[in-house]
């Protein structure tokens, strides 16, 4: 078997090449797409045309699209090591066992691993690990000698020290905790695995390209450049939209709107509208209306006020149903 290698693709990507019939299967690991993505109703004959197999603790709206659902163990379920974003390495113990037929993501993903029979080049087993802390160590290796050297780790330094920030190794025993102090980055051609991007089309810069930059060892610093949205507002579509996050709820509320206090607080969508347009509209406050794009439809109460500024509507998008346009 022969995987490819890079670049990487969006989801949006993905959803391309399930219209096109470039995906077969489509693995869905605690995400949500059906909710969180734009365009839903074209993800979601996207999803129907592929094998969807999904891997979460919760029976969420992308699982009812699903030809496999794999119950997953919570947070507190399972052990093992988590990153944070500051590059400090913690180590999670389990608190409680999994309900009866509940794995870890890792057991499930090992089961698979054995299942399709991985061998490395010689014929050997390609995993021989067979629990996170065996795993861990075999990531230690795979670290070595990169800007995240995890070499120095160990799940007994990590309870010791109530976590480390890589790189941990010889030379750093516990941690560190800036980088480039020295002022010498990674970025010398023969040491780097990737050569950056084009800033505008994203192609992927060949060696000589980035070599030609004569960076080796320095910072890279990309300029900022605007683009002006494709779409612009037009006299069927006046106002421009934006969406974002409320501090009660976490993406599409996997969880958060199980919980009774955090879904009280914030329990179905809206329409964030500014004052001046709302008057222009003959809007009043919470009032039911329908909001329109070029993709679809949906219907919410407004909240008007200075929020947003005229000619903006703010919609959180943490919301989405099948059985209703709300």
């Amino acid at each position: 078997m022969a995987l490819p290698v890079g670049p990487e693709k969006g989801i949006e990507e993905q959803i391309e090449m399930m219209e096109k019939g470039e995906i077969g299967v489509f693995w869905n690991i605690g995400t949500n797409p059906l909710v969180s993505l734009p365009n839903r109703g074209r993800a979601k004959k996207a999803l129907e045309k592929t094998f969807v197999i999904v891997q979460d603790p919760f029976l969420t709206e992308t699982a009812a699209v699903a030809d496999v659902i794999l119950p997953a163990a919570l947070w507190g379920e399972k052990e093992g090591t988590m990153e944070n974003a500051d590059r400090t390495i913690n180590l999670l113990r389990k608190a409680i066992d999994p309900p009866k037929g509940v794995k870890a993501d890792f057991y499930i993903l090992l089961d698979f691993a054995g299942r399709m029979n991985l061998t490395d080049k010689d014929g050997n087993p390609l995993i021989r690990f067979s629990s996170p802390e065996e795993c861990f160590e075999e990531w230690k290796l795979i670290s070595q000698g990169r800007p995240c050297d995890m070499t120095g780790i160990t799940y007994e330094r990590l309870k010791k020290y109530n976590g480390l920030r890589w790189p941990v190794n010889s030379e750093n025993p516990q941690g560190t905790t800036r980088l480039y102090s020295n002022f010498i980055f990674p970025t010398h051609s023969e040491y780097t695995q990737s050569y950056t991007k084009d800033q505008f089309t994203g192609r992927a810069l060949t060696k000589a390209e980035f070599e030609s930059k004569k960076v080796e060892g320095r910072a890279m610093i990309h300029p900022t450049r605007y683009l002006p949205p494709v779409e612009q507002p037009n006299e069927e579509y006046p106002l421009w939209l934006t969406t974002g996050r409320l501090v009660w709820h976490w993406h599409t509320r996997t969880k958060t709107a199980r919980s009774p206090l955090l879904q009280s607080k914030a329990p179905h969508g809206y329409v964030e509208i500014n004052e001046e347009d709302a008057k222009d509209l003959d809007l009043i406050n919470g009032e039911i209306v329908r909001i329109t794009s070029p993709r679809g439809w949906i219907k919410v109460p407004t909240r008007i006020g200075n929020v947003v500024q005229r000619g903006l509507i703010f919609v959180p998008f943490h919301y989405g149903s099948w059985t209703t346009h709300t």
